[in-house]
């Protein structure tokens, strides 16, 4: 680190006004399907080369903020806006992890009255991953409930990561944990970090490190609107949100290879077992109202009952996709119009990819069935998606009893828009298929291709 031996005094470069306004706590639950990995003690243990200041070279003392060295535009804060001094809040870029000035403390952030940090880059960034290290006094000061937040305009901030538990996931005094995002985040401009509350009455934080892609990288707007997203790689979690699945039935669901460059997929035996959503309330995937769109690679072993279900919420003004009736092909209803003709014969025993989509504006259609890429059925009528309190159901309709899948189901999405006919074919990739993570820029490895991420 560079110093600068001469006493400057304190500069507030702090604009207090416009960020206050994004200070509104926002869903009080962590983050799920985040990677949290304990890399040491001490500024050792740091990854080095952060967004904030790649060649760590960064001027870190009073004043030392507004120097080139730091590869921001602006960096702003809440209560002690500088180096050094007291604990100052930039203390937590300066690379250093210990006590006195190299870390940031001792404010009292209340859900009323956050503490914060926010950088402004001199372009849009999409995070992959951070490390946070605790700080040298008493737990007590730990934050409890935190954040890690965007912005395209400096007042108005949305979580890119949340947490909220008093269970800390560091060990130790002086440690850095490293978080890992499941898929790269949205691109933002400003990056803040605030926290909501701490165990006893001060505040403290060592360091922060920001990794990421300058220029936003390739965020792909198949994450707009993105719902829920469970990839069956050996568990039913909900790999987007907070929609997690449960195994119900006598017997289990087997994970199996599924297809090539996807890793596994989900085997229902079309007896009794099906996966149920219990993550979240019945009606969050109601869309009662709206539109929608539901995506997922599936294969028949057996269609031997009429309406087997591969995804429903339910029967009425409910979405279902399904086998329709004792025909050879699949069937969507997305409102109380009905079913969707039957489209192409899918009883081939093949991997086969599926697209299901209610518009409520009905500009093409009002819902449509793509199957393998293709607009396969329609019906052009406006629909009402309605709710019914009832928890979505992968493999079964829980409306309505046997009609339990008989075969493989893997990638199953669900967006609260109309997909575009360019991501439908992102999607089905002209028959080989990519999974959603994949496109979804996921972060973590897979040096094999084999679709199943490296340990």
């Amino acid at each position: 680190m560079k110093k600068l031996n001469s006493s400057i005094g304190r500069r507030s470069i702090a604009l207090l006004a416009s960020l206050l306004l994004g200070l509104a706590a926002q869903a009080q639950t962590t983050t799920p399907n985040v990677k949290v990995d304990i890399l040491g003690i001490g500024a050792s243990s740091l990854l080095g080369g952060p967004l904030t200041d790649k060649n760590g070279d960064g001027l870190d003392d009073i004043g030392g903020a507004t120097d080139s060295t730091w590869d921001w535009a602006e960096i702003t804060s809440s209560h002690e806006p500088d180096f050094q001094g007291g604990e100052n809040s930039f203390n937590i870029f300066d690379h250093k992890v210990g006590g006195g000035n190299d870390k940031w403390c001792c404010d009292d952030p209340t859900p009323g009255n956050p503490v914060w940090v926010a950088v402004k880059f001199k372009q849009a960034v999409s995070l992959t991953h951070f490390t946070f290290a605790c700080g040298n006094d008493t737990p007590g000061r730990d934050p409890t409930d935190w954040a890690i937040q965007g912005s395209n305009n400096g007042t108005t901030y949305t979580d890119i990561y949340r947490f909220f538990d008093v269970n800390v996931p560091w060990t130790d005094r002086n440690q850095v944990v490293k978080f890992t995002l499941p898929f790269a985040a949205q691109p933002y401009t400003y990056i803040r970090y605030i926290a909501y509350d701490t165990p006893a009455n001060l505040h403290q934080v060592n360091e922060i490190e920001y990794f990421g892609t300058l220029g936003g990288g390739s965020a792909s707007p198949l994450k707009n609107g993105l719902v829920a997203y469970w990839n069956f790689e050996g568990n039913f979690k909900d790999q987007a949100g907070k929609f997690d699945g449960t195994t119900v039935g006598a017997g289990s669901i087997p994970f199996v290879t599924g297809k090539p460059g996807f890793g596994k997929a989900g085997k229902f035996d079309g007896e009794d077992n099906y996966v149920e959503i219990t993550g979240g309330e019945p009606d969050d995937l109601a869309f009662a109202g709206g539109s929608m769109t539901v995506a997922a690679w599936f294969k028949v072993d057996t269609f031997d009952t009429s309406w087997q279900a591969l995804v429903a919420k339910g029967e009425g003004g409910n979405w279902r996709i399904h086998r329709r009736g004792g025909e050879q092909g699949m069937a969507y209803t997305g409102g109380p119009s009905g079913d969707t003709p039957t489209g192409k014969d899918v009883s081939d025993g093949q991997w086969h990819h599926l697209v299901a989509i209610t518009d409520k504006d009905a500009v093409a259609f009002g819902t449509a069935l793509y199957i393998d890429g293709v607009l396969d059925t329609q019906r052009a009528e406006p629909q009402v998606l309605s709710s019914n309190g009832k928890r979505v159901r992968i493999g079964d309709n829980p409306d309505t009893n046997n009609r339990e899948w008989e075969g493989e189901i893997d990638d199953v999405a669900i967006w609260s828009r109309v997909l575009t006919e360019s991501e439908i074919s992102q999607l089905y990739a002209n028959r080989t298929g990519k999974a959603l993570s994949e496109l979804l820029g996921a972060v973590v490895g897979d040096t094999d291709k084999d679709g199943i991420p490296d340990e």
